[in-house]
C-alpha cells in the first residue's frame, strides 16, 4: 500500500513540476512570430497564419474567427477577430494593429480591440496536445474571451505545421531501408530459434552474401577484361571446326575444313 501511495506522490510531483515548466511570467509580443517572446522560450503561433483558427459558440453567439497574424476579410468586413451571428450579421472583434501580450496566470494573453474601440477579445494560449480555439464567455459585456489550447502555445515549441512532402526518390529509399531491416532482422530470427543456428550462420542465406564481393568482382573483370581476352585467342571452336582470330575485328576463318 505504501508503494502504491508513493507512486501516487511521485506522479504527482512529475505533473506539477510539468506546469510549473510551462509557467511563464513574462511576454514581449514578437510580430514576426504572432506570438511572444517569454521567460521560457518563444511562443510562435506563425503557423495559423493561412488558415487562422475558428470556434462556434453553442449559446447562439455565432462563430468567431481569429487569425493571430494578420487581419482577413469575412464578407466585406476586415479584421484580425471576426464574429459571424449570421449570414447579415458580423461584428469586428479585434483588428492586428494593435494586439497585445500580457501574462495572466502563468499563461500568454493576446488581446485585441475593434476598430471602433467597442469590442474587444482575449485570447489566452494554453500549452496542450491540440491545435483547438474555444469559447469561454462574454465577461464583462463585448469582451471576448477564447482559450487556444495547442502545441504551439507552450514555449519553445518550434515544429512545423506543414506537412512533410518526400520524392519518389526518397519513398524508395525508406521502403527499402525497410525491408532490409526486415529481412535481415526476420531472418536471424528464424535462424536462431527455428533452425537454431549460431555464429555468423544466424544471417539468412550467409554463403551467398559471404560470396557477393566475389561475384562482383568477377562481374566487374569479365566486363573490362573480355574484350581483351577476344582479341588474344588464337583460335576457337565453332559447329565442330577450328577457327583463327586474325584482326581487332574478330574477324574469323576457318583453320581447315
Amino acid at each position: 500500500m505504501n508503494g502504491i501511495v508513493e507512486t501516487v506522490l511521485i506522479a504527482i510531483s512529475v505533473l506539477i513540476a510539468m506546469t510549473k515548466a510551462q509557467t511563464i511570467t513574462s511576454c514581449n509580443y514578437d510580430e514576426s512570430s504572432c506570438g511572444c517572446q517569454t521567460d521560457k522560450g518563444l511562443i510562435n503561433l506563425r503557423l495559423f497564419s493561412d488558415d487562422g483558427l475558428s470556434t462556434e459558440v453553442t449559446s447562439g453567439g455565432g462563430t468567431f474567427y481569429w487569425n493571430p497574424c494578420r487581419d482577413f476579410t469575412k464578407d466585406e468586413l476586415t479584421a484580425a477577430c471576426v464574429q459571424d451571428i449570421s449570414p447579415e450579421v458580423h461584428y469586428d472583434c479585434g483588428i492586428h494593429g494593435n494586439v497585445a501580450s500580457t501574462v495572466q496566470d502563468g499563461k500568454a494573453v493576446f488581446t485585441m480591440k475593434s476598430s471602433d474601440l467597442l469590442r474587444e477579445s482575449r485570447v489566452t494560449c494554453v500549452c496542450g496536445s491540440s491545435e483547438l480555439l474555444v469559447f469561454v464567455k462574454e465577461e464583462p459585456t463585448l469582451i471576448y474571451n477564447l482559450n487556444l489550447n495547442s502545441k504551439h502555445c507552450c514555449p519553445g515549441f518550434t515544429r512545423s505545421r506543414s506537412r512533410t512532402v518526400y520524392s519518389p526518390g526518397s519513398i524508395l529509399l525508406i521502403v527499402f531501408s525497410s525491408v532490409v531491416w526486415v529481412y535481415f532482422l526476420g531472418g536471424m530470427i528464424v535462424q536462431s530459434y527455428v533452425k537454431r543456428a549460431r555464429g555468423r550462420e544466424r544471417i539468412p542465406h550467409v554463403h551467398f552474401w559471404s560470396s557477393l564481393p566475389g561475384l562482383i568482382a568477377d562481374g566487374f573483370r569479365f566486363t573490362f577484361t573480355c574484350e581483351t581476352v577476344l582479341q588474344s585467342a588464337k583460335s576457337i571452336r565453332l559447329d565442330g571446326k577450328e577457327y583463327s582470330h586474325q584482326d581487332t575485328k574478330a574477324t574469323l576463318r576457318p583453320v581447315y575444313s
